[in-house]
């Protein structure tokens, strides 16, 4: 395990669950629900500050050990990392939603967004962190 690359991953694969809003953003013009610029900017930037907060705070409470595990078992596989990088939020989101009332359309969505934001902050974690280590052990 490379300490500065798992340094940078750490600070760098929370980004990844932008993607997930840029999907929607782009999901929602299409489908012609435009919201007024300022107001939606503001939308916007709130939306962006808590998906990679709470990506990050995903990385560092439980991606991190789960990552320190895997390196000590020696476990390189992208597929591990993002099958754990989807059930670990998913399983989060459960257990948060398990005495709320939210209707079943926008749980579904909660599920959908974190479970496509988990798989894009693992993956870019494993080929951050761990992928570059992939190339140095076959070569070893």
């Amino acid at each position: 395990m490379d300490s500065k690359r798992t340094f940078i991953a750490v600070f760098l694969s929370p980004f990844a669950s932008l993607i997930v809003l840029v999907v929607a953003f782009i999901e929602s013009f299409v489908r012609g629900e435009s919201i007024q610029f300022f107001e939606g900017f503001i939308v916007i930037v709130l939306f962006v500050i808590g998906f990679v907060s709470i990506s990050f705070a995903f990385v560092i409470l439980v991606g991190l050990p789960i990552h320190l595990g895997l390196s000590k078992i020696r476990v390189t596989n992208w597929f591990v990392y993002c099958l754990l990088g989807i059930l670990v939020p998913l399983f989060y989101k459960y257990v948060d939603l398990l005495g709320s009332e939210m209707p079943t359309e926008l749980r579904s969505t909660d599920y959908i967004a974190y479970g496509f934001g988990g798989f894009f902050v693992s993956l870019a974690f494993w080929v951050i962190a761990v992928k570059p280590h992939n190339k140095q052990i076959n070569k070893d």
